[in-house]
């Protein structure tokens, strides 16, 4: 007796022998009175109910999909996750438990059907045969707005749409719908007490006459041939009414409600005195049977749900204890390994998504809720963001298990700093160090001591370089926590590109930060429209003193900020791959420039600055072959200058491309020497003709004797090896004389001539105390 199902078994017996003992009772004493209008009022009365009952499903479809259509979240993933929107639709669908549930496009495809099936006594759910073909009548739910019939996969459904709305926009449409079926029959014949029937009508279709039909409610099993009589009214001991609920495709679906006049007759009483003792009796003994059995089902069972609510609520320090049937004795002991289970994993799952795989530091989630108790608090304090710096070489250059030791070897070193200090990975080679110390030079001198010792892996000593950003609070205020980071960030990026150890955060970094954010933007833009122009800057043949050659340098003449220099821009063009085609404006420029002074008699010389993209593959260099070979320009005219980092980025590539391009009348030049890694012996492999000293040897040349020792050195071994020599960065005439007198063969710098634009170089050329050569040199 203490088991859950035999109390419910014998409790539905007991009941079910009264009601027939009742019934039984009540139709023996029941007599016919008032035939006629007890058989009338018996129908309508059915009538009645069945049409308030089928208005009130497609009330409720129509409201519900309405206040569905509603769902921002809906919304939200309609045309972008159609995982997600499944899965929101379905949620929708259960809250109705409705039968079919279904999104249209605005161009009536289909994008999303559910429908249920039973499998195993359960309801189950699936994607309709329709999802992703066409909706057939859309015009007539877009026009009404109402619950409607639709036939879908030889079974039929009361269906209502609702519009999706982007403000007054239609996004598309969802809908959802109750099958018409032999339960629907059945829940609308004990509501009526009549017999209901369904019956559509279409020779198309592939049953020309379907009927659903109820079990009778005086448990006779009606055939078909049966009901069609009935409902064409050649069977006279029936009532019946009809009641049309739609069509579908000019279908008729009917509603057939009908009784037999006999069944109706015997439920009239003919005493009511009788009934109304038999009815209290009924209700009487129905509480009180019911009373006694709910409340000892339901005493325990409320008893779990209270202690299932506490632990819902995160409470997980009591087990559910339980002293109820045997069924709900093993739900409890149940739920109590699922409290074990999910206590474990959220302690994992906590545990994972706040600290890092790699070195179980916490991690930015943490980082987050640290910083914002210690916001609340008010409490100063200063947040160092560290970058391992080359970590992507170690990885390409030993592996990414060697990377990832360095990084745990580097952790382990910050976790030795100071122990009351936090530390966060904020992943792959990003730390982040909470300190409560304010002296930032103390704390980056102790940091030193503990992280700039030699790492060896296998041998191999690795330098483990860093950079940091630094931003103080309360100094450094900011409206969230994001931004405060980000300010660390901004630091850290400002010290990694001047090579700084730390940096503090400054206003004026997030000006320069979003002005060259503006510039990557606009950079595109500027190649494509023309806002680019070319500045040139003489150089003079010291052997005659005439001015044979110039180099093309480009400026950006922005709209908004005018003209910009190209230390703002060059670097913003190799980082988003812009640099090939703003290499190709200014080679087209240049060339189209010389030209231009050709046909004045203008006989000078142009050299064009090349970048490493343009050393990769022979695209460009076909492309000044051809405007070479277009406009007939002689060899050695166009010198084209490359800067020896770029050269040794990929030397065997670098050799074959410039040996292409000297095969076919170009001058090359290696550019900035002495700033790189190279030597005169590995450019001696290249096929260059010339070596451009870097200005930054020449600048301080008469008041630094090892620049000049270093200028001299440089200029005697690249006569030795046949190059001749530029020296750029010339700022008055001592250094030029110097140059001349030591054989170098070209100068240029602001003593000449600052970068001038080409309107104005004509002018100067008449102007200046150097004449041009007519023979180039």
């Amino acid at each position: 007796m203490k088991s859950l199902q035999s109390r419910i078994f014998i409790l539905f017996i007991s009941l079910l022998l009264c009601v027939q003992m009742m019934s039984f009772f009540s139709t023996y004493q029941a007599k016919q009175k008032s035939e006629t209008v007890q058989l009338n009022n018996k129908i309508e009365t059915a009538k009645q109910v069945f049409e308030t009952q089928f208005d009130n499903r497609n009330y409720y479809l129509s409201a519900f999909a309405e206040t569905a259509a509603k769902d921002y979240g809906l919304k939200t993933v309609f045309s972008e996750d159609r995982k997600s929107f499944l899965l929101a639709l379905n949620n929708h669908r259960k809250r109705i438990s409705a039968d079919l549930a279904i999104a249209i496009k605005p161009d009536g495809e289909i994008s999303g059907q559910l429908i249920t099936y039973m499998k195993n006594k359960q309801i189950k759910v699936k994607i309709g045969p329709e999802q992703g073909q066409q909706f057939s009548n859309l015009e007539l739910f877009t026009q009404t707005q109402t619950a409607e019939l639709y036939y879908l996969d030889s079974k039929i459904y009361q269906l209502s749409l609702a519009p999706l709305k982007s403000g007054s926009r239609v996004i598309g449409w969802i809908g959802f719908g109750y099958i018409i079926n032999q339960d629907l029959a059945n829940k609308l014949a004990k509501l009526t007490g009549v017999n209901v029937s369904f019956l559509l009508k279409d020779p198309d279709l592939p049953t020309s006459k379907k009927i659903i039909n109820s079990n009778s409610i005086n448990k006779i099993t009606y055939e078909s041939k049966f009901i069609h009589a009935i409902n064409s009214g050649k069977n006279d001991n029936y009532i019946i009414s009809h009641f049309k609920l739609g069509e579908i495709d000019k279908t008729s679906l009917t509603a057939l409600l009908f009784q037999s006049k006999v069944s109706v007759l015997k439920k009239i009483h003919d005493d009511w005195q009788q009934f109304l003792i038999i009815f209290m009796l009924e209700i009487i003994l129905s509480l009180f049977g019911a009373y006694l059995i709910s409340a000892s089902i339901t005493r325990p069972i409320k008893q779990l749900i209270h202690q299932i609510k506490y632990i819902g609520l995160g409470k997980y320090d009591q087990d559910i204890t339980i002293n109820a049937s045997q069924e709900l004795t093993q739900l409890a002991n149940e739920f109590n390994q699922m409290k074990d289970a999910v206590v474990a994993r959220e302690q994992l799952i906590r545990h994972q998504a706040y600290h890092d795989s790699i070195t179980n530091l916490p991690n930015r989630n943490y980082l987050v809720e640290r910083l914002s108790k210690l916001q609340n608090k008010q409490q100063n304090f200063i947040i160092l963001q560290l970058n391992i710096r080359r970590i992507k070489e170690i990885n390409d250059t030993l592996g990414h298990q060697v990377g990832d030791k360095v990084i745990v070897e580097f952790s382990n070193r910050l976790k030795l700093f100071d122990c009351n200090d936090e530390l966060f990975h904020l992943g792959a080679d990003e730390f982040v160090l909470i300190s409560q110390k304010q002296d930032i030079k103390k704390t980056i001198s102790q940091l030193s001591i503990s992280l700039d010792s030699l790492f060896n892996h296998e041998n191999l000593n690795l330098h483990l370089q860093y950079s940091i950003g630094i931003a103080k609070y309360p100094e450094h205020n900011s409206e969230n926590i994001a931004d405060l980071l980000k300010k660390t960030d901004i630091a850290l990026q400002y010290a990694k590109k001047h090579n700084r150890i730390y940096q503090i955060y400054d206003r004026q970094f997030d000006f320069n930060t979003l002005e060259r954010l503006h510039l990557i933007n606009s950079l595109k833009t500027a190649i494509e429209q023309s806002q680019l122009v070319l500045h040139y800057q003489p150089k003079v043949s010291l052997a005659s003193m005439k001015i044979s050659h110039v180099e093309a340098l480009v400026r950006w003449e922005h709209p908004i900020n005018g003209l910009i220099p190209p230390d703002s821009f060059i670097s913003i063009a190799e980082q988003t791959g812009q640099m090939d085609a703003l290499t190709r404006w200014v080679t087209k420029e240049a060339i189209r420039q010389y030209l231009a002074w050709q046909k004045r008699n203008i006989n000078i010389k142009i050299a064009i600055n090349i970048s490493a993209e343009n050393l990769k593959d022979k695209s460009y260099s076909d492309y000044v072959i051809a405007l070479k070979n277009d406009n007939n320009i002689a060899d050695n005219e166009i010198t084209l200058e490359v800067t020896e980092d770029a050269v040794l980025s990929d030397p065997a590539k670098a050799t074959e491309i410039l040996t292409y391009l000297k095969s076919h009348g170009f001058k090359l030049s290696i550019d900035d020497y002495g700033t790189g890694y190279s030597s005169l012996a590995q450019l001696k492999q290249l096929p260059v003709q010339e070596l451009k000293i870097d200005k930054s040897f020449v600048q301080h040349l008469m008041q630094n004797t090892d620049d000049q020792i270093i200028v001299r050195s440089t200029i005697e071994l690249a006569h030795n090896m046949g190059l001749s020599v530029v020296a750029e960065g010339i700022e008055d005439e001592r250094t030029l004389l110097w140059l001349k007198e030591h054989h170098c063969e070209l100068a240029q710098g602001y003593f000449i001539s600052r970068p001038i634009p080409a309107k104005l170089f004509q002018t100067w050329l008449k102007e200046c105390t150097y004449t041009t050569a007519k023979e180039g040199k």
